[in-house]
């Protein structure tokens, strides 16, 4: 399965969409299996949703307006909902970035229309210099949409 799919499915969980049709148990022949569908989302971001897969690599500042990083992956909780957003802070080019997972209240998310004009920590890059830093348990977990946390 591509990036792409996986993250789709990912969203559609993380907001309730079931991708499949039906269960399918070994031992059911072919023609009692139902089919199993990609999730496909056909709404655009509003002022109160917004495409959580769209924020994969946007650009974070802190509450002073410095850049602090990036958004490097986003992880479900069980509920179905955003829980955590793992930012990419400090270096330069990607050398010597370190990873710190914060909690999504935390984010300020400011819309241009629909689009996602503007993401805002609510901390300052001093702070994120204290806080513990996350590691994906796998490499390709980064710059997707996960649901268990590392």
């Amino acid at each position: 399965m591509n990036k792409h799919t996986m993250i789709m499915l990912s969203v559609a969980s993380a907001i309730g969409l079931s991708p499949f049709v039906g269960p399918t148990f070994a031992g059911d022949d072919l023609k009692t299996q139902k089919t199993i569908k990609p999730a496909t989302l056909t709404y655009a971001a509003t002022p109160n949703r917004t495409d959580a897969a769209a924020m994969i690599g946007h650009k974070v500042e802190d509450i002073s307006g410095n850049n602090v990083g990036e958004i490097e992956g986003i992880h479900i909780g069980k509920d179905g909902k955003v829980a955590d957003v793992v930012v990419g802070v400090g270096g330069f080019l990607g050398v010597g970035q370190r990873d710190v997972m914060v909690k999504w209240s935390s984010l300020r998310i400011i819309k241009d229309a629909d689009a996602v004009d503007k993401i805002v920590l609510a901390t300052t890059k001093d702070e994120l210099k204290t806080m513990t830093a996350y590691k994906f348990e796998r490499p390709d977990q980064r710059r997707t949409i996960f649901d268990a946390p590392m």
